[in-house]
């Protein structure tokens, strides 16, 4: 699991958690991952921190318009991780459900069609959990 993530890390070209806390430890944190390691810091020990680490990366990178070209490649990733994480992933869901249809709601009408399909694989890797998120994606797929 860690080695997936630090592969995913290294593909998006993201900083060595093991530097980074060193980096940390030398100088305050007031980058934009800040936030993130805040957040996390008491699950450094556990696959999870890593884990919280990427999506939220991910997720903030979702959210800035001016990167939409790169939403497609953030999207497949996303979805790389639920595949090989599967349920171990269904607490990030507040923070990917709502980002996922904003990203397909402002995309083009052929990316639409490709998140609506990853949407899909989505719901069949996280299954009943998506009940508390069905009102959001069905006006997502009436529109």
């Amino acid at each position: 699991v860690v080695r997936e993530v630090v592969k995913v890390l290294g593909i998006l070209g993201a900083l060595d958690p093991y530097r980074r806390k060193e980096v940390a430890n030398e100088t305050p944190l007031s980058a934009v991952n800040a936030v993130a390691i805040s957040q996390t810091g008491s699950l450094m020990g556990s696959d999870n921190y890593y884990q919280t680490v990427v999506i939220t990366s991910l997720l903030a990178v979702l959210k800035d318009q001016s990167l939409s070209n790169h939403h497609h490649t953030i999207i497949e990733a996303i979805m790389n991780i639920f595949r090989m994480q599967g349920l171990k992933c269904v607490a990030f869901l507040p923070q990917i459900i709502p980002a996922f249809t904003a990203v397909a709601r402002t995309s083009t009408a052929r990316l639409q069609e490709f998140h609506l399909q990853q949407l899909a694989i989505l719901v069949g890797i996280i299954k009943q959990h998506i009940r508390n998120y069905m009102p959001e994606v069905f006006s997502l797929v009436t529109e």
